[in-house]
């Protein structure tokens, strides 16, 4: 595996494990707040999850190629 791609897929998977730590750190004070927060972990797990499914279907299709 590529430097590279190991250096993205840290990245990819860190960021949304940073923002839980620092959302059990600084608790919501209010529920608008959790709701927010809550808004902010989906979109980086959708991300995260998008960013797995085509890396491996790239890879998958590279395989079968070559």
């Amino acid at each position: 595996m590529p430097k590279i791609l190991i250096i993205r897929w840290l990245i990819v998977c860190l960021i949304p494990l940073i923002t839980l730590a620092i959302f059990v750190v600084n608790p919501p004070e209010d529920a608008a707040q959790h709701l927010i927060n809550g808004i902010i972990l989906a979109c980086e797990a959708t991300f995260l999850f998008e960013f797995v499914l085509f890396d491996t279907i790239k890879h998958l299709s590279f395989e079968k190629v070559v």
